[in-house]
């Protein structure tokens, strides 16, 4: 199998072509790289451009016949500016939407936010990507019950609010985070988690990483990424 990954050079697309590549899954990747980096991609198949450029995607498929499906990981995330420019935002998710997909819609993969959310480990959701590609005609046009379009929730199901993770934070440091309570962003609310329930059932899997883990892995990950940009003499 073969799939083409869209946005695959940033931080959640570049793990989602390892859990791919891991699988046995062969990538090919379209980025812009307005945000993700070519260091993410080194040895994958790396096409630079929009992703609503007809005649790159045309190109890319050209070039690959055999891709079978689109992951589609190319957004934006800054929660401020989407609601300063919403039709922007709207134009970037609506560009690479196909006429059938699977939709995972999830929270927090590292970072911290006002209010309520379930913070998910980006390795789970890269898995559940996988799981959402070999299920994927099933899920939309086989069994019973299967739609064109089904958005899923792949994430842990619980809420952890700011000051838990504040405390998760410090009993994996072993160090006091040093804090400063403010108002919300514009964009935010006062909480919100998935109910997972779908994702249970259609992915045939559940998270395997918890809170604490992401937090140890996030510094190992920034230490890598410092270290590729060192080496290609890049900030």
């Amino acid at each position: 199998m073969k799939v083409l990954i869209t946005g695959g050079a940033g931080f959640i697309g570049s793990t989602v072509a390892a859990a791919c590549l891991d699988e046995g899954i062969d990538v090919v990747v379209l980025d812009d790289l307005s945000t993700g980096r070519a260091e993410f991609v080194e040895g994958r198949i790396l096409y630079r451009g929009y992703i609503a450029d007809g005649e790159l995607v045309d190109r890319i498929f050209s070039d690959h016949p055999d891709v079978h499906a689109a992951l589609g990981c190319a957004a934006k995330i800054v929660v401020p500016e989407s609601v300063a420019e919403p039709l922007r935002y709207c134009e970037d998710v609506a560009a690479g939407t196909p006429l059938r997909a699977i939709s995972p819609r999830y929270f927090n993969p590292i970072g911290c936010v006002p209010g309520i959310r379930d913070h998910d480990h980006d390795h789970d959701l890269a898995r559940a990507h996988v799981a959402a590609l070999r299920r994927f005609d099933a899920i939309t046009s086989g069994d019973a019950g299967a739609a064109p379009y089904r958005p899923i929730a792949p994430g842990t199901g619980h809420g952890t609010t700011v000051f838990e993770l504040i405390r998760a934070f410090e009993n994996v440091t072993g160090e006091p985070l040093a804090t400063e309570v403010v108002g919300r962003r514009p964009g935010d609310n006062a909480g919100a988690y998935p109910d997972v329930t779908l994702a249970r059932e259609l992915l045939g899997r559940e998270p395997a990483l918890s809170i604490e883990r992401g937090i140890a892995d996030s510094p190992a990950w920034h230490a890598r990424r410092d270290l590729a940009l060192a080496a290609d003499g890049n900030d």
